[in-house]
């Protein structure tokens, strides 16, 4: 048998290169494990040959913006590509009910489709963690300049600190624009009512932005921030090795059992440590039959996620014309005791192809002059619950496949119905008005913002992990992906989640 390797993290997302880069940077030697399905190249090629042509918009190269339109709240998709999503489920063999979360085999994980909007977790929601924002803070610092945020210091400030200097800073749209002047005018008094706003901070490089408005189908220009840029530098380390095509089955504590996709035969790798960053599916997947735990069920919980059309007073203008980003272009924090003691977020959009497309399946045929009157006047927004007051997934790892039954809780319904009339009794210092009727209120885990099936204890039991991700009383196996987490603040997940890896990685190179 070889020696055993220094390091190894499973997993190529979000999570597993900022652990990755914590441990080199304290000199660890790291070999990751990945199945690392990727963009098919023809399609990457008909995208890189319609970039140079300056052929890139969401008008004239339509196939750039294919998408799965079956669904209420439509899938994202990659230049049309679903890679993101391919055999991760077929390979979990993941049934599913009233739950809408999938997991990931692709390079980068879930960073090739997100949003890229990125928010630290704040002490006000954390408060009852074992970890603190105090030991997240120079973790979010290092995980802000791999993302290389596009932010401002505004009001959010306060709540939700920016950790470090923004990159640069992107330009909003003139619907943006019209909203941000609006609630200018009224800022003490949405202040007085629990209400900060300011620009999306989103994950970005606003110097490679052309405004192609192509922001949710791929961004030919990779302005938006994908695992997979950290990792390419890290790939010119000589202290780290990227081993992809690799599906890991279970794990103990010090051993890797993995195999060749496609293949039959398991192999076996040893390392010092192991760090698991799998996804909170995947992850859940591998520690429950790595314990031989069949048919044990364990909690996931979910940050509700809902979305709800603003109706503006005053028009956009000629939105389709606009060159714009399509990212979210604006951040509200809504923090109201009668409502609840922890933050709701909430994601503003304003004119896009896919949200524009969304809202004409939903008025149905009433015209095309009364639909690009709405493209001018609807922004949309992308809310998000506490875990606290949101629904949960059961799942159980059967020997043919892992179960996933979504669980709604009617507490959801309660407080965004008090988030509903909240925005109305303040839409005219926000100048829009939301249009209930037309909100969607997502499944389970439709957001994607889960996880917490093991979570952080500071005296964990056996279905929980210690401050550094040990499950089952293991000394040498890390969980550090949203697996771990204790609960699901409402502010966005994937900047928090990869401080937290990074906060893991960094301590336990320490040791």
């Amino acid at each position: 048998m070889s020696a055993a390797l220094d390091c190894i993290v499973i997993g190529s997302g979000a999570s597993g290169v900022a652990c990755a880069s914590a441990l080199l940077a304290a000199g660890r030697r790291v070999h990751m494990l990945d199945v690392g399905i990727a963009l098919e190249p023809e399609r990457q090629t008909r995208v890189d040959s319609a970039r140079a042509r300056g052929a890139l918009t969401a008008s004239n190269a339509p196939w750039l913006a294919e998408q799965n339109t079956s669904d209420r709240i439509p899938r994202k998709l990659v230049f049309g590509s679903d890679f993101p999503f391919r055999h991760a489920k077929e390979h979990l063999n993941l049934s599913s009910d009233n739950f809408g979360a999938e997991p990931s085999f692709a390079r980068a994980g879930l960073s090739t489709v997100w949003g890229a909007a990125a928010l630290p977790f704040s002490s006000h929601d954390i408060a009852d963690w074992p970890v603190t924002e105090r030991d997240l803070a120079p973790h979010f610092a290092a995980c802000g300049a791999l993302l290389g945020l596009s932010a401002e210091v505004d009001d959010l400030a306060e709540w939700l600190p920016l950790h470090g200097s923004p990159r640069g800073r992107l330009e909003t749209s003139k619907q943006a624009r019209i909203l941000l002047e609006t609630m200018q005018r009224s800022r003490a008094d949405l202040a007085r009512r629990g209400l900060r706003f300011g620009r999306a901070r989103v994950a970005a490089r606003s110097d490679a932005c052309v405004y192609c408005g192509l922001c949710l189908h791929g961004c030919p220009e990779r302005a938006i921030y994908s695992a997979d840029q950290t990792l390419r530098t890290l790939m010119n380390d000589p202290r780290f090795s990227y081993q992809d095509g690799a599906v890991v089955e279970r794990i103990d504590d010090g051993g890797v059992y993995w195999r060749a996709r496609g293949a039959a035969e398991t192999s076996m790798l040893r390392a010092e440590r192991i760090f698991l960053a799998a996804g909170a599916l995947s992850s859940t997947s591998i520690l429950l039959k790595s314990a031989n735990a069949y048919d044990r069920t364990v909690r996931i919980l979910d940050s509700q996620y809902f979305v709800l059309p603003l109706l503006m007073f005053r028009g956009g203008g000629k939105t389709r014309e606009e060159k714009l980003h399509t990212m979210a272009q604006l951040f509200l924090e809504l923090r109201d005791p009668g409502i609840s003691p922890y933050t709701i977020h909430l994601q503003l959009y304003t004119y896009n192809s896919l949200m524009a497309g969304m809202m004409r399946r939903r008025l149905g045929a009433l015209g095309e002059p009364l639909a690009r009157w709405g493209d001018a006047h609807f922004v949309l927004v992308q809310g998000y619950l506490h875990s606290k007051h949101s629904g949960f997934a059961e799942l159980t790892q059967r020997r043919d496949g892992l179960e996933a039954r979504g669980v709604r809780v009617p507490e959801s319904r309660g407080v965004i119905d008090k988030v509903v009339g909240g925005l109305t009794r303040m839409s005219a210092q926000i100048g829009a008005i939301p249009v209930a009727p037309l909100m969607e209120i997502a499944e389970p885990g439709r957001g994607f913002h889960i996880g917490g099936s093991l979570p952080m204890s500071a005296a964990p039991t056996y279905f929980e992990t210690d401050t550094l991700g040990r499950p089952f009383g293991w000394r040498r196996v890390h969980v550090v992906d949203a697996t771990v987490l204790p609960s699901i603040p409402a502010t966005t997940i994937t900047y928090p989640v990869m401080a937290n890896a990074h906060r893991i990685g960094a301590a336990v190179a320490a040791l």
